[in-house]
């Protein structure tokens, strides 16, 4: 007799195997300041049971990173892309390095990948500075210049200054190119410099690019003009016979040069007329006081007319004159009785 025995043969039991891989390890991206760089990369399930793994970063991070997404779940074998989008600030300037790191949630597994962004910033090599203004300038003469930036692809925004002898102005940031709306008037005559400072990339003023442009600044020559005036033009005034009145009279030198005066009357100088100072240099602008002295006469009445003038001693001469009228008043005469003493 024959015995038959059925035997279950089951598989041996696998123990759960938990594993991660992170690629590319290693990665470099390049950028502008103010766009962003953006990484693939592809994480896999290499255990044999399904797994959840986080997505994470260390390290410097000085520009704004993002993972997409952040966790995952894989099944035995499957793979996932990993978006890493970096944010590059708008005046960036150097490299960063970080370290994406999946990790599973069920075991202390990890893998790693380090990431290095430059940023990429073209700078200002050249800012020829122009001048706009047509010569002759002179010293209340507006100059206007002009700087074009060069080569054409540099990175904005930059950073200039504008020294015109009295030190760099305040710091402007611009991104126009060319630069325009710089202007200046200068004080002081002979060969005055302009010059022009520009920097970007995040480089310190000392690094800058400088440009200079040479302004021939003339003295704007003066027409000179001889000017006087007498005021009042007119004084009317009286007085006691025998008695001396003075009239008072401004002399303004209207001209715009320094310039010699003669002060004298002319008229019918029934009585004595004097005039003081006779004769004074006025600057520009610049006024005297004249005391012109009439002295009336005790055996003349009525009224005396006399004309001050004053005149310049230039070639032509220039001339202002005032009227002084002057009335004597009459006599009073009082009359007293006569008494006789015949005792």
């Amino acid at each position: 007799m024959t015995a038959i025995t059925t035997v279950e043969v089951l598989p041996h039991p696998v123990p759960p195997t938990y594993g991660v891989a992170l690629t590319p390890t290693l990665a470099t991206r390049s950028g502008m300041p103010g766009t962003q760089v953006v990484y693939t990369l592809t994480v896999e399930n290499t255990g044999n049971i399904t797994d959840t793994v986080d997505l994470s970063t260390t390290g410097t991070e000085a520009w704004t990173t993002n993972l997409v997404p952040n966790v995952m779940t894989l099944t035995t074998g499957q793979t996932a892309p990993l978006t890493v989008t970096v944010t590059l600030e708008p005046y960036a300037t150097g490299a960063d390095s970080m370290t994406i790191t999946a990790t599973s949630r069920n075991a202390p597994v990890a893998a790693q990948a380090t990431l290095t962004t430059t940023a990429l910033c073209v700078p200002v090599a050249a800012a020829p500075l122009a001048i706009l203004t047509a010569a002759p300038i002179y010293t209340d003469t507006v100059v206007v210049f002009e700087a074009t930036l060069s080569p054409p692809n540099f990175t904005a925004p930059y950073t200039y200054t504008l020294d015109f002898g009295n030190g760099p102005s305040t710091p402007v940031s611009s991104s126009a190119n060319p630069l325009t709306g710089l202007s200046h008037t200068f004080n002081a005559t002979g060969v005055q410099t302009a010059t022009l400072a520009v920097w970007n990339c995040g480089a310190p003023p000392s690094a800058a690019v400088t440009a200079t442009a040479a302004v021939d600044v003339l003295f704007r020559p003066v027409t000179v003009t001889y000017g006087i005036s007498l005021t009042p033009s007119l004084v009317e005034q009286s007085s006691m016979p025998g008695a001396q009145v003075v009239a008072t009279l401004i002399a303004k030198n209207t001209g715009n040069t320094a310039t010699v005066f003669d002060f004298s009357t002319t008229g019918e100088e029934s009585w004595a007329t004097t005039v003081s100072p006779e004769a004074w240099t006025l600057n520009a602008g610049e006024t005297v006081v004249l005391s012109a002295t009439v002295t009336l006469d005790f055996n003349v009445i009525g009224t005396d007319v006399v004309t001050v003038t004053a005149t310049s001693r230039t070639v032509p001469p220039v001339a202002a004159n005032a009227v002084i009228r002057t009335a004597a008043l009459p006599l009073r005469r009082l009359y007293l009785p006569l008494i006789l003493n015949f005792d």
